[in-house]
């Protein structure tokens, strides 16, 4: 089996065990016996369970053929980059809160970069505020480098505050709204929207 049909089979195994069992409650060998690999060949791959998941949060794949067709139709750069945002989102937070929360700690703990929107979304997404700039959806006049930067840092703060309030609000409103005012988008345009 070619290495990177196992290490997504992996991954997808080891998901699905953190979210029934837990992330602490979930051992090598159940990941092992999951996937139907040795733990030799578990080694091949990932150096550890912490490893696999931070594998898991780099190397998110996230826009399908369907939603790329989806985004491609759209006429507003605005709408083309809340659905991005939506997609995007949706996978860093599908695992669920305690994995996520793990993650998070895993990252300040070995001082690792965490997900972070990668250099391709980068080069997506500055276009993309720059279009929505120039069609007057997005007033606020800042670089679109600089826009996207603030953005993803405005990301992984309030994904951050969901963490440790133990997700005692709704994240995804909570990212649309201020996605909302630092972009400074009309009210009317954004309120009730999914992101």
């Amino acid at each position: 089996m070619k290495p990177n049909r196992t290490k997504n089979r992996v991954r997808r195994e080891a998901i699905r065990l953190f979210k029934e069992k837990g992330y602490r409650g979930t051992t090598l060998n159940d990941i092992c016996q999951a996937s139907a690999l040795t733990k030799s060949a578990f080694y091949y791959h990932y150096a550890s369970k912490d490893d696999l998941l931070s594998d898991y949060y780099r190397d998110i794949t996230f826009i399908n053929h369907e939603d790329m067709t989806r985004i491609l139709a759209m006429d507003d750069a605005w709408e083309q980059m809340r659905l991005i945002y939506d997609i995007y989102l949706g996978h860093i937070l599908e695992p669920g809160l305690e994995i996520l929360s793990h993650f998070y700690v895993l990252k300040i703990q070995k001082q690792r970069d965490y997900f972070t929107l990668d250099l391709d979304l980068k080069n997506l997404f500055i276009p993309l505020i720059d279009r929505a700039q120039n069609q007057g959806t997005i007033k606020n006049p800042a670089s679109a480098e600089d826009l996207f930067e603030t953005s993803n840092a405005l990301i992984r703060g309030i994904i951050l505050d969901w963490c440790i309030a133990k997700g005692d609000f709704d994240v995804m409103a909570r990212i649309q709204g201020a996605l909302s005012l630092l972009f400074e988008v009309d009210s009317v345009r954004s309120k009730g929207d999914s992101l």
